[in-house]
């Protein structure tokens, strides 16, 4: 039993001993610090969230431009011109093609030089470098999804690259965001 000077009044409030009530003040204050972590962490949770869904919001609606403007059909007209002239080649040709790099690159120079007066061949090319160029931007502003882009695009932008590379060579400076861009995007892609 404590006992307490003449005079002088317990330190009590409430009936609970001071020191109780220090216990209690630093036990809420942890407890508020925990709670404002874990919102802070929930907010930022959210924020990314939120910004990975932007990101694949807009993703989709260079998706839906590439399916609704003329960039996908400007690209499968060109595919359908590159499979025209191969099977107008000699079998031994493209079987060697397949096999041997030299030949392949020399099937596809020779492909592009018969493009050269086809203007209608050229403006497909421009155009759907110009849909690159512009997936290109949006995923270096972080404005589309790395991921969405991968799959739709990834084999699009390599198999595009690969063909008609040296007509992008040849008319660089035409070309939108050139061919470096191109290969910047190839290479992200894959």
């Amino acid at each position: 039993m404590s006992v307490q000077p003449a005079g002088r009044k317990p330190n009590r409030f409430l009936w609970v001993r001071a020191e109780s009530w220090e216990i209690w003040s630093q036990a809420v204050t942890t407890a508020g610090i925990l709670i404002a972590l874990v919102g802070a962490g929930w907010v930022i949770f959210e924020y990314y969230n939120n910004a990975a869904d932007e990101r694949n919001r807009y993703t989709f609606r260079l998706i839906d431009s590439w399916e609704r403007e003329e960039y996908k059909k400007s690209y499968w007209e060109l595919r359908e011109r590159y499979t025209g002239f191969l099977v107008q080649l000699p079998k031994e040709r493209i079987e060697t093609a397949e096999t041997d790099e030299k030949a392949r690159r020399e099937v596809i120079e020779k492909f592009n030089a018969s493009l050269e007066s086809n203007d209608e061949a050229k403006r497909q090319i421009r155009d759907v470098a110009y849909f690159f160029n512009k997936l290109n931007l949006c995923l270096d502003a972080d404005l589309c999804s790395d991921e969405t882009a991968t799959i739709f695009f990834n084999d699009t932008v390599k198999s595009f690259l690969e063909v008609f590379r040296p007509h992008l060579e040849a008319n660089q400076r035409d070309m939108p965001g050139g061919l470096p861009a191109l290969e910047a995007l190839s290479a992200r892609l894959n």
